[in-house]
């Protein structure tokens, strides 16, 4: 009789470590609300590099910086230009000088550097990034 009371003991000292287990990877990580914030932030990540290619791409055969976005899709170096994931507005984009522009996006948390992408390192709200035409 004494060893099923220790069983049962055992038992529920494991359910209550993992419980904490969990609880604490729910506190660390942020939750699943964090976590679908962090993905549309990647994406707006994704979008924000994937149009300083196509830009880069604009420059390169037309000797010039297009005039919108949307002149990206016109001319064929994008197939759709990204919105926002979430608010479906199209990303902010001005030209600074004759090779340079400015791409901005609004992000719910800042940047995670853990995969060395700090060319898009950003804090929380309204960011701007700064591009510049390489030449080849």
């Amino acid at each position: 009789m004494m060893a099923r009371g220790r069983v049962n003991a055992l038992a529920i000292v494991a359910i209550v470590v993992v419980a904490a287990t969990v609880m604490a990877g729910l506190i660390v990580a942020g939750g699943p609300g964090v976590a679908r914030l962090r993905r549309i932030d990647d994406r707006r990540t994704q979008d924000l590099e994937m149009l300083t290619f196509a830009i880069q791409r604009h420059y390169t055969r037309h000797h010039a910086l297009p005039a919108s976005l949307d002149t990206l899709r016109v001319e064929h170096e994008v197939r759709d230009v990204p919105v926002d994931p979430e608010t479906h507005a199209p990303y902010r984009y001005e030209i600074t000088s004759p090779t340079a522009y400015r791409l901005c996006a609004s992000f719910h948390q800042p940047s995670n550097d853990a995969y060395g992408r700090t060319s898009w390192a950003h804090d929380t709200g309204s960011v701007c990034f700064d591009g510049t035409i390489t030449s080849r």
